[in-house]
């Protein structure tokens, strides 16, 4: 089956379509004979997709609509989950949006000055102490480090690190960054 979505096309590339993920990667061959032999699940799958470090980004399409799941998913490595029924024009979107993003980073703390954020273990520390952050301001912190060196739209941060039901009238963003910046301060001053 082919999949060809509508203006993703790049002008002087090919577009390869198999229906098996794994076919194009030919260095990967004894990969591709371990999961036909074995059978797994997706999310067996998708562990030993991101063990052997293959930087690809992975969309889940899926039934499995608990939270559990998508949490789960996204844990072992998926860049986005979507869940039965959708909208292919939501599909297209998510597709678009994951080709936006850059590749993974080899290093997974990101610094500003003596702030730093390992993105896997989930710490901040700032010049050399633990900062404790809730889970929001973790994720707001994590993609101002990403994007350090430019200016950062209010509706960007609401876009990718607030959920599509957040209320954008809502001081939600303010309220973390002032948090975020007494947290630091308090540490760097």
């Amino acid at each position: 089956m082919k999949l060809i979505l509508k203006g993703t096309e790049v002008p002087g590339e090919e577009r390869q379509f198999a229906s098996n993920p794994f076919s194009h990667w030919q260095e990967k061959k004894d990969i591709k004979k371990e999961y036909a032999a074995a059978k797994p699940d997706g999310f067996s799958v998708l562990e030993n997709f991101r063990k052997e470090n293959l930087d690809v980004p992975v969309l889940i399409l899926s039934a499995r609509d608990g939270i559990k799941d998508k949490v789960k998913g996204l844990d072992l490595g998926a860049d986005d989950y979507l869940t039965n029924p959708f909208h292919f024009a939501e599909l297209e979107a998510r597709v678009r949006s994951l080709l936006r993003r850059k590749t993974v980073i080899e290093n997974t703390v990101l610094s500003s000055g003596s702030l730093c954020f390992d993105t896997a273990s989930r710490i901040a520390t700032a010049a050399g102490h633990p900062v404790f952050l809730t889970t929001k301001e973790n994720a707001l912190l994590e993609y101002l480090l990403l994007h350090k060196g430019r200016v950062i739209k209010f509706e960007e941060v609401i876009e990718h690190v607030w959920d599509s039901n957040a209320d954008t009238f809502s001081n939600s963003v303010r309220v973390h960054m002032s948090s975020l910046r007494r947290k630091f301060c308090y540490l760097l001053n």
